[in-house]
């Protein structure tokens, strides 16, 4: 069976799903180009779609891709924009939306809104009115960047290592700093939401965790708020794989035009 393989190229991770009878996903850290050269091997992919934010990892996938000769679909601002313009979104920022973030923001459509928590190498909140409308979105350091501010300019703060257990307060400089990471992330995260929900057009949006790092921030959350919020680590790919089926029904769709024009 002829599958379609997704890839969402980060910049600390690159994940991949294989869309067939039964998906497969995969995310690659080190050594990604070995592992992605193996899949290739193993399954029959037919098409590919790219999603990324890391320019020189793309020119790698696609050296790789047309090996087996394949030729990538990459999602790009003119890509973006037709979508949008087809779907019925204001997003005016697109020319400098990451591709990433454009997936994030139409991987479903919320009729009362939508929040998106992606913790990724950053944490982003992006928000989304009801009518389709791309209200802005917040930048911060990711979980594992956090520290980065402290131990780089205050000289009696080490790097962090692991940390067993992140108490809420503690007497121990990196159950400190992990506090502030993971409990700070978590409580800020809540914050931003709760101002968010205050905004008329916001007020029953549906809140969406996504990212690499979501599954490392959800034992922070306060339970009352874990249980309003939906997770989903496929998000960006099913986004993805959404503007790739778009394009396919509007190649599909001119074919079939030139076809009844050639009848006439």
């Amino acid at each position: 069976m002829n599958s379609l393989l997704l890839i969402d190229i980060g910049n600390t991770t690159i994940d991949v799903q294989v869309c067939s009878g039964k998906d497969k996903r995969l995310k690659l850290v080190r050594g990604f180009k070995e592992r992605l050269r193996r899949l290739l091997s193993e399954e029959q992919i037919s098409e590919a779609a790219i999603v990324s934010v890391v320019p020189r990892k793309t020119a790698e996938c696609l050296d790789l891709l047309r090996e087996f000769s394949l030729k990538p679909w990459v999602l790009d601002a003119e890509k973006m924009r037709f979508f949008a313009t087809s779907h019925g979104y204001e997003i005016d920022n697109i020319d400098i939306l990451g591709g990433d973030l454009f997936c994030d923001l139409i991987a479903r459509e919320e009729k009362d809104g939508l929040i998106v928590l992606d913790l990724g190498t950053a944490t982003k909140i992006l928000a989304l009115s009801p009518d389709k409308v791309f209200l802005g979105g917040v930048l911060l350091p990711g979980l594992d960047h956090f520290s980065l501010g402290l131990t780089k300019n205050a000289a009696l703060i080490p790097t962090l290592g692991k940390v067993k257990e992140v108490p809420l307060l503690s007497l121990k400089t990196d159950e400190s700093i992990a506090s502030g990471i993971y409990h700070g992330t978590a409580i800020l995260l809540k914050g931003y939401v709760e101002k968010l929900w205050k905004m008329p057009s916001l007020q029953k949006a549906t809140v969406l965790l996504t990212g690499g790092n979501q599954e490392r921030i959800l034992p922070f959350l306060d339970k009352d708020f874990r249980d309003q919020v939906e997770c989903d680590s496929d998000w960006c790919l099913k986004g993805l794989r959404l503007c790739h089926e778009e394009r396919n029904r509007f190649r599909n769709d001119r074919s079939s035009q030139k076809k009844e024009n050639h009848i006439q």
